[in-house]
């Protein structure tokens, strides 16, 4: 069943032949929100009802026009994404007026990550009121669109249209999912851009809009986040202390397969320091060992596939003098099951200290080596007791 991606809507009063054209017609859903007369009969007499000093409701104020884009429809250029102007050959929704750009604007999804951007292509900009972000601006580049955003675009005729997103739903991601090349690599070079680029000509820095919060720990928490003026999606780790250096220093010298992949260390003023990364979208591997009704079943080749993942990557953590201290299912993320690929997340117990003899226990005791319980001098090899411990969970669980 298709449903709404967004709706354009001209208020009362506008210009409604801007979008009551033939090519509209033809492709999108006209709805009204005209109150309609109730045929029912009725229970009671008619002496039951009265005026009761109620004034008549003024009905003389014409109705909004409503169009509605759903995933029915497949743009004309999935690059360009939905185009709004008055270039009938350019454009997917249609404003039928000469003050208009052939395109003026357009409704740009990232396939890749299910999220949209409003993106200005008139030469003129685009004047445009966003709610949820709450900002004004004349638009010379683009924006995020967040799910349920409302944003009131003033077109040079003087006429205003308000585009109104709907949520994050999981029909809206198959239809995203439909237009991404099935080779699962070219997903994988998307994912992996290491630099975050602007569109901006003035190259603002980036803004990150906090969405689910994703996990909390003793120090931090990790929320969701989208990047304003690209909607690429990351996670954000929002710290409870401003000293928390280390993880953010270590994670950037990382740079592998299997290793969640760091982004940017950022103190916004008056703001707790944030460590951004990348997003990754599958569960950890203690939900799925834990929670066999909410995931499939791991297989014995998935298994010693994330073993051997997890010994590759901590090969190389450790070839770069760095110990992690708290290695556990929690902390191994399934990034994709066909093909599997696992990335390793949470450095904030790691150190570059070796040997170390912890003043304080270290690490989840479940899985910790007994040195690191007991404050004797430890080395790498307490991550290896950890291995131990998973591959020993992953392959014949775990005594009760």
């Amino acid at each position: 069943m298709a449903v709404v991606i967004f709706t354009v809507t001209i208020p009362n009063g506008g210009n409604e032949n801007l979008l009551n054209n033939e090519q509209n017609e033809k492709r999108f859903v006209f709805q009204s929100n005209e109150f309609g007369d109730d045929d029912a009969e009725s229970a009671y007499s008619a002496s039951f009802y009265g005026e009761h000093g109620t004034p008549a409701p003024d009905r003389s104020k014409a109705a909004d026009i409503i169009l509605r884009v759903t995933t029915a429809y497949r743009p004309q250029n999935p690059e360009r994404g939905f185009v709004f102007g008055r270039n009938p050959a350019l454009c997917d929704i249609l404003l039928d007026h000469p003050s208009i750009s052939e395109e003026q604007f357009a409704m740009k999804p990232r396939w890749e990550h299910s999220t949209m951007l409003l993106i200005n292509y008139s030469a003129r900009c685009t004047d445009v009121a966003f709610q949820q972000l709450k900002e004004k601006t004349r638009l010379k580049k683009q924006r995020l669109f967040v799910p349920g955003e409302i944003a009131e675009i003033q077109l040079r005729d003087g006429t205003t249209i308000h585009i109104k997103g709907f949520d994050d739903t999981r029909e809206w991601k198959d239809y995203c999912r439909s237009f991404i090349s099935p080779d699962p690599t070219d997903l994988d070079n998307v994912a992996i851009e290491p630099v975050l680029e602007t569109t901006d000509a003035s190259k603002r820095a980036p803004v990150y809009i906090q969405g689910t919060r994703l996990g909390k720990g003793a120090n931090a928490e990790v929320f969701a986040a989208i990047e304003m003026y690209t909607a690429m999606p990351y996670a954000v780790k929002v710290f409870k202390k401003a000293g928390r250096w280390r993880e953010p220093e270590i994670l950037e010298s990382l740079k592998h397969t299997n290793i969640v992949r760091y982004v940017a260390y950022i103190r916004p003023a008056n703001q707790s320091p944030q460590l951004i990364m990348e997003l990754v979208n599958g569960p950890d591997l203690q939900k799925v060992l834990q929670q066999p009704k909410d995931y499939p079943e791991l297989d014995i080749w998935e298994r010693r596939d994330i073993l051997s993942q997890l010994l590759g990557a901590i090969r190389y953590v450790h070839r770069r003098g760095i110990i992690h201290r708290d290695l556990k299912p929690a902390n191994i993320l399934l990034a994709q099951r066909n093909p599997l690929r696992i990335k390793l997340a949470d450095f904030g117990e790691a150190t570059k200290s070796q040997p170390f003899k912890p003043k304080n226990p270290y690490g989840t005791p479940l899985y910790a080596a007994p040195e690191m319980i007991h404050g004797r001098e430890c080395t790498e090899k307490v991550d290896m007791f950890s291995v131990g411990v998973i591959a020993l969970q992953l392959l014949y669980g775990l005594p009760e």
